[in-house]
């Protein structure tokens, strides 16, 4: 297994670490409140983020892509992302209530943009990856880290930021669709 295939692999360990330790101190009355379990989740996330960046450039600049690194790395991506928003709408920390409509849209963008793919697949087209994509996953990024580590008197800034991210998202998924149409919509009449 080459280096790339590897950071992948780690990131889904970050996911699973920032998951047991937010949830078992929303478990515990006496840990829910305090901050700093916030904020060594909010570096486990960072680092997994960083992760993301790292194992494609990696595989990219030293010639290691892999069919396995192509299927593995969006699934960790999705799973870090869409897993973070779920914990800020599931209300895990007590001062942080992300809206649900934020996170169905990055949830459901995403069941449909990889519905499409498996098509393309199966057609075998390439849907090539667009500027809406890569600001998405900017945008997703920078709003959970911020929601983790901004104080709470500010959290609004947060929100906007999801609410943001939510809307490139959207834009992603509608773009993603309309480059694929030909082949989403064959054989209807």
């Amino acid at each position: 297994m080459n280096l790339a295939n590897k950071i992948t692999i780690s990131r889904l360990f970050f996911v699973v670490a920032m998951l047991v330790l937010v949830l078992v101190c929303s478990g515990n009355e006496s840990l829910a409140g305090y901050g700093w379990a916030k904020m060594v989740a909010g570096g486990i996330f960072l680092v997994a983020a960083l992760t993301d960046f790292l194992d494609g450039h990696i595989a990219r600049s030293r010639n290691m892509v892999t069919t396995f690194g192509k299927f593995l790395d969006p699934i960790a991506d999705k799973v870090l992302i869409n897993s973070t928003f779920i914990l800020f709408t599931a209300g895990v920390f007590p001062s942080i209530r992300l809206s649900a409509i934020i996170t169905i849209i990055m949830v459901v963008r995403d069941i449909i943009v990889d519905a499409i793919r498996m098509i393309a697949v199966e057609k075998k087209q390439v849907i090539a990856a667009s500027i809406w994509g890569k600001l998405k996953t900017v945008m997703q990024i920078v709003a959970l880290g911020t929601i983790f580590f901004i104080p709470v008197k500010y959290i609004e800034v947060g929100y906007v930021l999801a609410w943001i991210a939510a809307g490139v998202s959207l834009l992603s998924g509608i773009d993603y669709f309309w480059k694929s149409r030909k082949i989403v919509l064959e054989g209807i009449r």
